[in-house]
């Protein structure tokens, strides 16, 4: 009797097994849910039903492989592969009239992914709290137990996990060991997960509104050396204008991700920059005079960011732009003895710019810009040159290297073109034959930025 008593035990506990397994379930947080309250009403929903992993040790592993809601396809397999669970379940909350509107989406291992919505006016009820447990366990049903699609996703599922683990040892071999105070996370009645400071920061970090892609500011400052080239196309060519000089420059930008503003919106921003020759002067022809200089350049204008990728970008900009070139003839005797025409440019300039990496701590960037001017100062006026057509185009490229996550140091090149076709009807024009003008700037910057 004692060995059928023993038997069917047995048999009692293979057949109810199955049935009292626990699918392993990660939650997301849920896009505009403040604080993880009705992420945590999640987790309370599926208390005794599944174990499960919390909204922010996922957010934490969300941001460590790059992925943002809503997670679907090869990325959802592979957050499912480095959390090991069966399911994900994620969502978005926003208003809808007087109510507001939580719309979950889960996607279980071997499933199609399925999404169902709640409507609520305040915190839901015990009626809502029956029907999100009720849907969370219809769509999780069979989850644990359900095969990959294929075989190939089972190669690709052990790959994928092989690869984490040589991170995770590489990480571990590198980072020594300390110890860290430890904060105990509520997750679910039976399943309890300990996380560090630093640890619970992050994962608060990860739950931001602010997408991750978008640059929210960058400002930079350093030193600058430039040559500057003013040439002619005439009969009898004026002197050519030929100076170097250094220069300080500060650069910034500033975008409304900062805000936490979502959509189009965020990816909008302001840029500005200053650029200022020191110490600069020309030798006047036929004497021991030199004249000083006042050459700078500044800018202000809109951006709009275009992430592509983890971590490329293009942004294109519309900015009002100053140039000049004037000399100071005050302290000559005859200021006709400097034979070089003043420049003060006012233009409007339009261009894209491209940034992307091309190792761990370097990233690649460069731009074209055209610059429609609309005045010029000096050169354009009728006892100079008199009136032209004119024209510009700015080059620049360089790299970024990167010195911490935020702190980086900017090596680049720019290339400034400026035409004028000349009219002809300028006094200095029709005596010498001039036709056309070109005025060149080339300078190189170094610069120590931080960026966020």
């Amino acid at each position: 009797m004692r060995s059928l008593a023993v038997v069917g035990l047995v048999i009692l506990a293979m057949t109810t097994a199955p049935a009292l397994a626990k699918p392993k379930v990660a939650v997301a947080p849920i896009k505009g849910d403040k604080d993880d309250k009705v992420a945590t009403l999640i987790v309370d929903a599926l208390d005794g039903k599944a174990i499960v992993t919390g909204p922010k040790a996922t957010a934490r592993e969300m941001r460590e492989l790059e992925l943002e809601p809503p997670v679907e396809g090869t990325d959802a397999k592979r957050l499912r592969t480095k959390l090991a669970v069966a399911a994900l379940v994620q969502g978005t909350l926003e208003k809808d009239g007087a109510k507001r509107k939580l719309e979950v989406l889960v996607v279980a291992r071997g499933k199609k992914p399925s999404t169902f919505t709640i409507r609520y006016k305040t915190m839901p009820s015990k009626d809502d709290r029956r029907e999100l447990r009720a849907e969370l366990l219809q769509r999780l049903e069979g989850a644990e137990d359900a095969p990959d699609a294929d075989e190939e996703d089972d190669k690709i599922t052990r790959a994928m996990r092989a690869r984490e683990e040589k991170k995770a040892e590489k990480r571990a071999e590198k980072k020594p060991e300390k110890k860290s105070k430890k904060k105990k996370k509520r997750v679910a009645d039976d399943d309890d997960e300990e996380l560090t400071d630093e640890e619970v920061e992050e994962a608060n970090d990860s739950s931001s509104k602010r997408d991750p892609k978008l640059r929210a500011a960058r400002v930079a400052a350093g030193a600058s050396y430039g040559l500057r080239r003013l040439t002619y196309t005439a009969d009898m060519p004026p002197p050519r204008v030929g100076t170097t000089a250094p220069a300080g420059r500060v650069e910034g930008e500033l975008y409304l991700v900062v805000a936490d503003l979502k959509g189009a919106l965020a990816r909008l921003g302001l840029a500005a920059h200053y650029d200022k020759t020191f110490g600069l002067s020309i030798q006047v022809p036929g004497t021991t005079t030199k004249a000083a200089i006042d050459q700078a350049e500044y800018g202000i204008g809109l951006r709009y960011q275009i992430p592509i990728g983890a971590a490329s970008r293009i942004t294109l900009g519309l900015d009002y732009a100053r140039r000049k070139y004037v000399a100071d003839r005050s302290a000559l005797m005859n200021p006709g003895d400097l034979d070089a025409p003043d420049v003060n440019y006012k233009a409007f300039e339009t261009g894209v710019a491209a940034e992307t990496p091309v190792a761990k701590t370097a990233m690649l960037f460069g731009g074209i810009a055209g610059l429609l001017v609309r005045d010029t100062g000096g050169i354009q006026q009728s006892d100079q040159y008199g009136g032209a057509s004119v024209l510009g185009v700015t080059l620049d490229g360089g790299v970024d290297l990167m010195l911490s996550k935020q702190l980086y140091v900017r090596l680049g090149l720019e290339y400034t073109q400026i035409n004028f076709k000349f009219n002809g009807n300028g006094t200095l024009a029709m005596q010498r034959g001039v036709t056309n003008a070109t005025d060149r700037y080339v300078v190189g910057a170094a610069t120590l930025g931080v960026s966020y």
